[in-house]
């Protein structure tokens, strides 16, 4: 130590005469302070101890590394949490944008479908009207067809489809 620090540890060293005379000092004090404990009283205290001690149960001399790697763990699964919690709502997101596209291409492709299907009925039936609504203009993508259809010289029919 005192190569690697330039302290001489000797320094510290309480002076022993004084120390002692301290050390007297208190003990004449707690002597008069308190009676000295009898054997019994010893003994009791001892028992009471060990008791307490027992209680306490075993040492856990083990606990701080099962802290550390549960530590370590709980680490790792905030981080989990946190990667599932991002995919989570960039699922979302894509599954948004996807709706979005999906209804649009249907919307589409459902106005297409009913010019086609009404002039094919004209042409198939010589003339009359037909037409295609959907059900729920509010949700296209989930609910029903209604075909509404009127050959030449017949009355207006529905059919709903789902």
């Amino acid at each position: 130590v005192t190569q690697r620090y330039q302290i001489d540890l000797r320094q510290f060293v309480p002076d022993s005469f004084a120390h002692e005379k301290v050390l007297r000092a208190q003990l004449k004090r707690a002597d008069v302070a308190a009676p000295s404990p009898t054997d019994d009283d010893l003994q009791k205290l001892i028992a009471e101890l060990a008791r307490q001690l027992d209680s306490m149960g075993p040492v856990n001399l083990d606990a701080v590394q099962e802290y550390d790697e549960l530590e370590e763990r709980h680490r790792f699964l905030e981080t989990q949490n946190a990667d599932l919690t991002n995919s989570r709502r960039e699922l979302l997101d894509v599954i948004a944008r996807i709706n979005a596209t999906t209804r649009k291409l249907f919307a589409d492709t459902f106005a297409q479908v009913r010019t086609n299907f009404r002039e094919m009925f004209a042409e198939m039936f010589g003339g009359g009207r037909a037409d295609l609504q959907l059900l729920d203009e509010n949700d296209a993508l989930n609910c029903g067809i209604e075909i509404i259809a009127k050959p030449p010289g017949k009355q207006l029919q529905s059919i709903s489809l789902l």
